[in-house]
């Protein structure tokens, strides 16, 4: 079983005013507003209802990225007026066996979805890398966001000493509970702690964390700035961030693509480099793990548009200090 956010209600505050959180039952609420923080099987849901719908709404596309025997159902969520129904759908959605059965393929294939066998061979070996420079098992309280499949996560949980605690964060719940319910069968979730949140908006107080990981950077994050901040400012004094990510050459069709769509805004080194320092972290090491071009020039709508086919870009190891 993974931990109970209830056991650390000491470490969040209020999304909404900043006050202190309090055990309200089975959930927790704030102190000063009452807003109420559900946490279902063990995971604290602090995005809101309007929140989800909108993340939900603008991330799934159902004709091009659903399957035909998922589109039902997308749709009924998106439908339903309660929010903690829409939650227990979902959870009950991730807990069918063929969904289970899905993820784990996914996992076990730790596929990064490019068609090129050398620079995939290299992104796997960063997220190795990335674990190595964080000296995870050092460390007590670990920031893991996004969480997403996981990448970083599963290879953190077997370095970490038994009184480490690891706080998943992911803002998809469809991500975040199908890789629990991964995790608790494989006895890997012990030292966890799931957490429901958008990072531009983080739910944890003030200098938290010791570490903190960031799979794919800022890339996918629209106010990738803001999301430097939140994470800087719930890092402990001499704390550490280490993530890993592509970045682009300025005036490429990628950097192009992600300034018109808003896909991060730290996608070139000098970008990256600018914001870390205007951020305030200091000793930022910026290690190349592949540099090259993309060599995936099939037509395939369905792809995530970075980086752009046959766009050259390097797919870095970043590490820096609070």
């Amino acid at each position: 079983m993974s931990k109970n956010p209830k056991e650390f209600v000491e470490i969040f505050k209020c999304p909404d005013c900043g006050a202190n959180l309090i055990i309200d039952g089975e959930n927790m609420k704030c102190e000063r507003c009452e807003r109420i923080i559900p946490i279902y099987n063990d995971i604290a849901i602090f995005l809101s209802e309007d929140e989800w719908k909108q993340f939900f709404g603008k991330n799934f596309n159902f004709e091009n990225f659903a399957w035909d025997e998922e589109k039902d159902f997308f749709k009924e969520v998106l439908a339903q007026s309660d929010y903690l129904k829409s939650i227990e759908m979902i959870d009950k959605y991730t807990d069918l066996e063929k969904n289970k059965a899905d993820f784990a393929e996914m996992i076990d294939s730790a596929s990064t979805g490019i068609e090129d066998s050398e620079n995939e061979r290299a992104i796997l070996a960063a997220n190795d890398r990335t674990v190595e420079k964080s000296l995870a098992g050092e460390t007590k309280m670990i920031l893991d966001w996004p969480t997403g499949p996981g990448s970083c996560i599963r290879k953190i949980i077997k370095k970490i000493g038994k009184d480490s605690v690891v706080v998943s964060s992911e803002i998809n719940l469809f991500s975040i509970f199908r890789l629990k319910k991964y995790l608790e069968s494989k006895g890997l979730s012990e030292n966890i702690l799931f957490v429901n949140n958008d990072v531009i908006k983080m739910p944890f107080k003030n200098n938290i964390f010791d570490l903190v990981t960031v799979f794919g950077l800022t890339t996918e994050v629209p106010d990738s700035n803001k999301a430097l901040s939140e994470t800087y400012r719930v890092m402990k004094n001499d704390g550490i961030i280490v993530g890993n990510g592509e970045i682009y050459k300025e005036g490429s069709v990628s950097i192009k693509i992600a300034d018109e769509g808003n896909i991060g805004q730290l996608s070139t080194k000098e970008r990256f480099l600018e914001e870390m320092n205007k951020t305030g972290f200091k000793d930022v090491e910026i290690e190349a793990a592949y540099e090259g071009y993309d060599a995936d020039d099939l037509p395939d709508e369905e792809r995530c548009p970075l980086p752009a086919r046959g766009d050259w870009f390097s797919y870095v190891i970043v590490k820096a200090k609070k």
